[in-house]
């Protein structure tokens, strides 16, 4: 009689401890479900604040592209044209559309750092003396310098201080050559080659655009590369 009494005890006891096991363990899931929901409302608010500055980001960008064609009226537009030249090329060659976006940026600030340059090189109604050549070339270091703290742009910052480079070493400002320069320096040097042989400029008129695309196939290997050369003709000439 008294084990039986001992035995309802402990049974008594398991079942209370079981309750209260119940309880934490309750009290448990939901405060881990109302943690799960804070985080997420906390993620989708931080994804819509960084959705806001990347916009905010683009439209400075774009305005920093549009007040640096203002100091070179025979430049109007080249910026956005090479970005989106650019953009389509990278397509062609299969980026993903993150790296299309950041390619795209790189073509609206690959001139930049011509705000660098007097005005009396960059609108000089004449080809440049060696002299202000050699102050031009600057331009692509300038830029990388400038987008080089800005935080995310670092590769924008290594393919714009390389699109003026050549695969066959003979560009600036490294002087590298072939795969050592970077897939979207390559794609904007073909991109804002193109552009620059079909615009007018103080010193010549536009090229047609058969002889541009011809040009760039001229130069493939050993200014251009040939598989960029190939990608943006693909797109330049779909019907």
């Amino acid at each position: 009689m008294h084990q039986a009494r001992i035995l309802m005890e402990e049974l008594e006891q398991a079942r209370a401890m079981g309750k209260v096991k119940d309880q934490l363990v309750m009290a448990y899931v939901a405060e881990t479900r109302s943690l799960a929901e804070a985080l997420s409302s906390k993620a989708a608010e931080l994804a819509a604040k960084n959705e806001a500055l990347r916009r905010l980001l683009l439209s400075t960008i774009e305005g920093l592209a549009t007040a640096l064609e203002a100091r070179d009226p025979y430049t109007e537009g080249h910026s956005r044209r090479v970005a989106v030249m650019a953009r389509k090329t990278a397509l062609h060659l299969g980026w993903e559309a993150q790296a299309q976006r950041l390619l795209e940026i790189a073509g609206l600030l690959h001139d930049l750092g011509k705000i660098g340059i007097p005005d009396a090189i960059l609108n000089k109604p004449a080809r440049l003396s060696d002299e202000e050549f050699a102050r031009m070339k600057t331009h692509p270091l300038l830029a990388a310098q400038i987008l080089s703290k800005v935080e995310g742009l670092e590769e924008v910052s290594g393919w714009v201080r390389h699109h003026h480079e050549r695969c066959d070493g003979k560009g600036y400002p490294d002087g590298i050559s072939g795969e050592a320069i970077p897939l979207g320096a390559r794609i904007l040097a073909v991109a804002d080659a193109y552009d620059a042989m079909t615009s007018d400029r103080p010193y010549r008129a536009a090229r047609p655009v058969e002889e541009a695309l011809g040009e760039l196939q001229r130069c493939r290997s050993s200014q251009f590369d040939g598989k960029v050369v190939d990608a943006f003709i693909a797109f330049m000439t779909a019907a």
